[in-house]
């Protein structure tokens, strides 16, 4: 099952017309790389395609959702922009993907972070936030 599919899982897997639970308290943070493990670097046009998909999701699940991606800033989106409701930030920015993604469920009330990152799993875990 890949990522996008677990994150659906999470919320039923049904559209947000359903009568499903969720819980809209939350932010979701999600690791982008870890959509694209084992398929090398996204390049930019990848990564735009990501942040609309992460967009239209959160939208239609209606959830808060922070999205961060490593590399340089896109030109649609910098560094903390929101595209449809959904941040995104970048990791070359903050450091790496654990410190960025760390120190975004530091802040952020009621975070949960997704990624298949042990890395990010570990520093996240330190913090006491939910994975």
């Amino acid at each position: 099952m890949g990522l996008i599919e677990t994150i659906q899982s999470l919320f039923g897997g049904q559209p947000a017309g359903a009568s499903v639970q969720r819980d809209t308290n939350r932010t979701y943070i999600v690791d982008g790389d870890s959509i694209y493990e084992g398929r090398g670097n996204a390049g930019p046009a990848e990564r735009a395609a990501l942040l609309q998909r992460m967009a239209a999701f959160a939208a239609r699940e209606k959830i808060q959702l922070q999205l961060v991606m490593s590399g340089r800033p896109l030109r649609e989106a910098a560094h903390g922009d929101e595209v449809n409701g959904t941040s995104v930030y970048y990791a070359e920015q903050g450091g790496g993907m654990a410190d960025q993604v760390a120190q975004l469920a530091q802040k952020t009330a009621r975070a949960v972070v997704i990624t298949s990152s042990r890395e990010v799993e570990q520093k996240v875990s330190a913090l006491g936030a939910r994975l």
